[in-house]
């Protein structure tokens, strides 16, 4: 069973139920009335000309540092590294998407940050039993595309994806948080480096740790991609900027940032 982390969405219920033999399991989350990331993204390009704000993008690095250091590493807190679970198996999401990222409000003001949480765990497992490939199609890591050659009985006993899958699946969603746009890599060939030079008169290219996440964290070779120590690294300074842009100078979100919450 999870520990209660703030990026993580906590399990309210758990019961089984169904005829003998054939159970059926049901699992009550909470309830995030801000909707998910992708609500969100789809909202702000309908009302905003401009860019999602650094500070959100930012935001979203270290809320899923968070997320993911817990998932793989037993890290409870991204500025504490070194303080794990004791017996935290390597779990993978294995179904990084705008989708399953939800926002929670703690504060009736709608100009602040939302915790950004990640759910739906319909996938996850320990690394160790990550055998044939899963995931969402279009947000899937390169190294699916292996079952495509090999016999059935073979794909039932590969290990397809590891923490560095949810490395390119989060970076997949960095891309539409900065762009606005939907990542799809059935459509479209990623290519990091063009990537990094597409967004370039951005403000968010000023910050090349935020860069260095994109480019690398989309590479083909998930040997590659930054390790979660790095992504916990980055976003522990992600967060205090945040928390510096915001406690400090007083950074808000712009009027109508967010759509009506879902209840």
């Amino acid at each position: 069973m999870l520990q209660k982390h703030r990026n993580i969405i906590p399990l309210q219920e758990f019961w089984e139920n169904g005829p003998r033999g054939q159970p059926i399991w049901t699992a009550v989350f909470e309830c995030c009335t801000g909707g998910d990331l992708q609500r969100f993204i789809t909202h702000w390009e309908r009302k905003h000309p401009a860019w999602i704000p650094s500070l959100f993008v930012k935001h979203y690095v270290a809320s899923m540092a968070g997320a993911m250091g817990y998932l793989h590493k037993g890290i409870l807190d991204i500025n504490f590294p070194n303080e794990v679970v004791s017996g935290h198996g390597r779990i993978i999401h294995r179904d990084i998407k705008p989708a399953n990222i939800f926002l929670r409000w703690n504060s009736s003001e709608r100009d602040v940050l939302p915790d950004l949480v990640l759910g739906d765990f319909g996938l996850v497992c320990q690394e160790r039993d990550s055998a044939t490939p899963m995931g969402t199609p279009g947000h899937k890591p390169p190294e699916c595309k292996l079952a495509d050659s090999m016999p059935i009985e073979q794909i039932v006993r590969t290990t397809f994806l590891t923490a560095r899958s949810d490395m390119y699946c989060f970076g997949a969603v960095l891309w539409s948080v900065i762009t606005s746009q939907q990542f799809d890599n059935r459509r479209h060939i990623y290519i990091p480096t063009q990537m990094v030079k597409d967004i370039s008169g951005l403000t968010i290219s000023r910050e090349p740790a935020v860069m260095y996440l994109l480019a690398a964290s989309l590479r083909d070779n998930p040997a590659e991609r930054p390790s979660t120590t790095e992504l916990v690294a980055i976003g522990a300074k992600m967060q205090q900027q945040v928390k510096y842009l915001t406690g400090v100078l007083g950074l808000r979100m712009p009027p109508d940032s967010y759509a009506q919450d879902i209840i």
